[in-house]
C-alpha cells in the first residue's frame, strides 16, 4: 500500500491520526471534531495496513490505536506509517538506484555522470532537480559527502560507521536510543536507527528500556513533523504560514510550549505578523498543534519582530525535607538553578514533628509552572508543593496515585 498509496503530505491526513491514537473508534465521533467519514476510515485503513495486531484495537466494525499513558521505551509502531510518507514511487526508486550508483563507484560522482551511467532510455526521464534534491538531503544525513569539482559539486557513499560494532556493542546503543526516542523532540530519527541495528542483530524488536515515560505517546510522533518547520523557520529567519482554525497567519516562532496539564499538549508560541507589521505587538500567542492544519514556511519579515513579552510568572511555594546541612544545600542549588527563589524560612522542628534535621520553605517564581512536575516528582519526598495552582496540585496528586496504582497501593 505505501508504493500505490503514498501519503503525499501528513497536514492532510495528521487530524484523523490523532484522534485514532487519541481512542476515537467510530466515525461518528470523529465528525464532531470536524473530520469527515471518509477521511478518518482512509487513516484507519492505512493504520491497520501498518500497525501489527498487537497495537490495534477493534470493538465490532470499531477499531483504533492501542497507546500506553507510560511508555516502557517499546518501539513506536507509527514510524512505519512515517517511512512510507517520505518517498513518492518515484523518488524511491530514484533514491535506491542512486544509493547502488554511488557505493559501486570508485570516484565520487557528478549528477552529470550519475545520469549518463543510466541506460539511454532511462537517461531523459531522470529530474535533475529531484535528484540534486535527493543528493542533497542525504549529505544532511551522513550518508553522502559532498566535495567541488571545477564548476561542480560531486557525491560519493560515506563508510559505514556501524559496521564495525559488534553485537554487544549494538545491545547497548539499542538501549540509548530507546531512551533518546522518548526524551527528545524528534524521536523518529532513533526509530529508524533502531530498525537497522535490530535487522542487523536478525531481532525484530528491542528488548526496551528498563524505565518509563509519562505521555510518551504516538502523538508526539504525528507532531514531529511540525516541530521540524518550526525549528527551520527559526534558523531561517523566516515567519511559518500556518492555518489555524481555518483561519490563515503568519507567526515568527518563539518557541514550543507543553501543557503537562493537558496530557502533554504541544502549542507553537509565536508573534503574530500581518501586511508588514506586528499588529499585537510584543504579546505572544498561542497555536496547539492539534489545531494546525498546515505548517510551511513562509517569508522573511520586512520588518524585525519586536522583544516578546515573557509569560506570565507564577508563585510556588516548596517545603524542603533535608536530613543534613549538605544535602539542604544541594536541594537549594538545584532550585536555584531551575527557578527564581522569592522568599525563604527555615521551618522549626516544632512546627513539623518526626521532619529530620532541616525543613524549609521556599516561594518560588515561574512562567511554567507545570515544569516543576517531573522535578518534584523526582525529589519527593525530599521536595514537595505546599501551595500553587490548583491544576498543578491535581496533576501531582493524580500522577502519584497512577504510579502507586501500577505497583498495587493505593
Amino acid at each position: 500500500m505505501s508504493l500505490q498509496y503514498p501519503i503525499k503530505s501528513f497536514d492532510t491526513i495528521r487530524p484523523c491520526l490523532r484522534a485514532a491514537v487519541a481512542g476515537i473508534l467510530r466515525t461518528t465521533d470523529a465528525e464532531t471534531l470536524g473530520i469527515t467519514s471518509a477521511q478518518f476510515r482512509d487513516a484507519k485503513t492505512r493504520l491497520r495496513h501498518f500497525l501489527p495486531e498487537s497495537r490495534q484495537i477493534r470493538t465490532g466494525a470499531a477499531s483504533s490505536v492501542r497507546t500506553d499513558r507510560y511508555a516502557n521505551g517499546s518501539t513506536n509502531a507509527l514510524a512505519a506509517l512515517y517511512r512510507s510518507k517520505l518517498f513518492t514511487p518515484e523518488e524511491m526508486a530514484m533514491l535506491l538506484l542512486l544509493l547502488q550508483t554511488a557505493g559501486n563507484a570508485k570516484a565520487p560522482l557528478t549528477l552529470e555522470a550519475f545520469i549518463e551511467s543510466l541506460p539511454p532510455e532511462k537517461q531523459g526521464t531522470v529530474s535533475k532537480k529531484m535528484l540534486r534534491r535527493l543528493c542533497r538531503r542525504l549529505r544532511s544525513l551522513g550518508v553522502l559527502s559532498e566535495e567541488k569539482q571545477k564548476n561542480a559539486f560531486a557525491y560519493r557513499l560515506v563508510d559505514d560507521k556501524l559496521a564495525a560494532l559488534d553485537d554487544n556493542e549494538c545491545q547497548i546503543l539499542l538501549s540509548a536510543i530507546g531512551f533518546y526516542k522518548n526524551v527528545s523532540p524528534l524521536g523518529l530519527y532513533g526509530s529508524f536507527l533502531e530498525d537497522l541495528l535490530c535487522h542487523r542483530l536478525g531481532r525484530m524488536m528491542p528488548q526496551g528500556v528498563p524505565a518509563q515515560f509519562l505521555h510518551a505517546n504516538g502523538l508526539r510522533l504525528i507532531d514531529e513533523e511540525i516541530v521540524v518547520r518550526i525549528r527551520d523557520a527559526r534558523t531561517a529567519g523566516r515567519l511559518l504560514h500556518i492555518t489555524y482554525r481555518k483561519k490563515t497567519y503568519d507567526v515568527w516562532p518563539l518557541a514550543i510550549t507543553e501543557d503537562a496539564q493537558a496530557g502533554g499538549r504541544q502549542a507553537l508560541a509565536g508573534l503574530i505578523y500581518r501586511d508588514g507589521s506586528w499588529p499585537y505587538g510584543r504579546r505572544r500567542s498561542l497555536f496547539p498543534f492539534d489545531r494546525l492544519t498546515d505548517a510551511v514556511l513562509g517569508d522573511v519579515p520586512a520588518s524585525p519582530p519586536p522583544e516578546a513579552l515573557p509569560p506570565p510568572a507564577v508563585r510556588i511555594r516548596l517545603r524542603i525535607y533535608a536530613s543534613n546541612r549538605r544535602n539542604l544545600h544541594t536541594l537549594r542549588q538545584e532550585i536555584a538553578v531551575r527557578y527564581r527563589i522569592c522568599t525563604e524560612r527555615a521551618v522549626s522542628s516544632d512546627q513539623v514533628p518526626d521532619s529530620g534535621a532541616f525543613v524549609r520553605d521556599m516561594m518560588v517564581k515561574t512562567e511554567d509552572p507545570f515544569s516543576l512536575i517531573p522535578f518534584v516528582q523526582e525529589r519527593c519526598p525530599a521536595v514537595i508543593v505546599t501551595d500553587g495552582p490548583k491544576t498543578l496540585l491535581a496533576r501531582l496528586a493524580q500522577n502519584l496515585k497512577e504510579v502507586l496504582a501500577l505497583y498495587g497501593q493505593t
